[in-house]
């Protein structure tokens, strides 16, 4: 690539522009109703006794926490590659970077057929959920659980930009 050294000795690699235009573009997700609830219910995430024994329910508090993660996460890689931008006109990863995020993207690239899976069954039960919920349904406790918030599944497929 011809990039100079650091002093550290490692290669440094810059960001595709189409990474940087997919970076800066993304925008706060609005949590999924199920996820929401979660976290009202349990702020921390963190499983009570007797939900370790519910795979289901250890699942979905894995998928929960690297949700709410990430969209805490995402503004501060925002402002750090808008601070590269405006500081050198580019952004530069060192081989440590660049090594984490391709691990990353080898765990997107194995783990996606299951994460889609499981959206689309969040999704399906949602429905399900404002469904039931429009002929005036009830939990398990008897609470009513009719939901009268817009449907908040908009459906985006954006193309992801191949990492370089």
């Amino acid at each position: 690539m011809g990039h100079p050294l650091s002093p550290a000795g490692q290669q440094k690699h810059r960001m595709s522009k189409a990474d940087i235009r997919w970076i800066l573009a993304q925008e706060p997700l609005t949590p999924p109703s199920r996820y929401a609830a979660l976290k009202r219910s349990n702020p921390e995430l963190i499983p009570r006794p007797g939900e370790e024994a519910d795979e289901d329910r250890m699942r979905l508090y894995r998928v929960v926490r690297a949700f709410y993660d990430a969209e805490e996460s995402y503004p501060r890689l925002q402002e750090w590659v808008r601070a590269e931008l405006r500081d050198k006109g580019y952004v530069e990863l060192d081989d440590e970077a660049v090594k984490r995020r391709d691990e990353k993207q080898a765990i997107i690239d194995r783990e996606w057929p299951a994460i889609q899976a499981m959206m689309r069954s969040l999704i399906l039960s949602e429905k399900e959920d404002r469904a039931a919920g429009q002929c005036g349904g009830t939990d398990d406790d008897g609470e009513d659980y009719s939901d009268d918030s817009e449907d908040d599944s908009e459906g985006e497929d954006e193309e992801e930009d191949e990492v370089n």
